[in-house]
């Protein structure tokens, strides 16, 4: 008789274990409305550390006012805050004046840097050299003689 009583009071046991549990893992559901914790808060800030940074994109743009005087690198889109580096490269007979904006001359060096932090629009400007014509005569021929003659281009 002890056996049956003992079998007995573990089957109530184990419907009562049973009943408690209930019959799913979903979460309860309930008409009142959940209050965020803040530690839940806190795990909302936390997310947003993750997410990558906005990157924000300019435009360098340069006008070369003569193509066959010379060409300009550097021109294109860059990251904010970038150091951007422009060089002008002069062909044959001709003269680099610099980099403008607008009439204002930024630089007069044919490589310019500068830290990027809005569009921007230059525009690289250019001269023919000048032709020179150098005649020589000699009035003196006892003297010895004299070469050189000739046309000559600025700076040359």
């Amino acid at each position: 008789m002890k056996k049956k009583a003992l079998l007995g009071v573990l089957s109530l046991v184990s419907a009562f274990a049973l009943a408690s549990c209930g019959d799913s893992d979903e979460p309860k559901k309930t008409d009142e409305p959940t209050q965020q914790t803040d530690k839940d808060k806190d795990k909302d800030k936390d997310s947003t550390k993750d997410k990558d940074p906005v990157v924000v994109k300019h435009t360098v743009t340069v006008t070369n006012t003569d193509e066959n005087a010379g060409s300009v690198t550097g021109a294109g889109q860059y990251d904010e805050g970038t150091n951007v580096t422009l060089t002008a490269t002069a062909k044959e007979g001709y003269l680099f004046l610099g980099f403008f904006k607008g009439d204002n001359k930024v630089s007069d060096n044919k490589t310019y840097s500068f830290k990027l932090d809005a569009d921007v629009t230059l525009s690289a400007k250019w001269r023919a050299l000048d032709e020179y014509a150098v005649l020589v005569s000699n009035t003196n021929e006892l003297a010895g003689t004299i070469t050189g003659a000739g046309n000559v281009k600025e700076g040359g």
